[in-house]
């Protein structure tokens, strides 16, 4: 899967869809089919994208909250 960037905003009719200018999608939504020229790739500025949770056996580091001093 490649991710494409909107060079320009545009409505798809039959699809009842706005593409914003920017915009970053996935180079298998129906959108882009017979529309690649309003597309260029985005893979190449964004750089590594974390997942928001971890892969099954991943280990993430956790940080811990820093202690309150105690009132006296």
């Amino acid at each position: 899967m490649a991710l494409l960037k909107a060079n320009e905003t545009f409505w798809v009719k039959s699809l009842n869809r706005h593409i914003y200018a920017g915009q970053v999608i996935r180079d298998d939504d129906p959108f882009v089919k017979g529309r690649e020229h309003l597309f260029v790739s985005a893979d190449d500025g964004l750089g590594p994208v974390e997942s928001a949770t971890a892969a099954p056996g991943e280990k993430r580091a956790v940080k811990k909250a820093a202690a309150k001093p105690k009132a006296d």
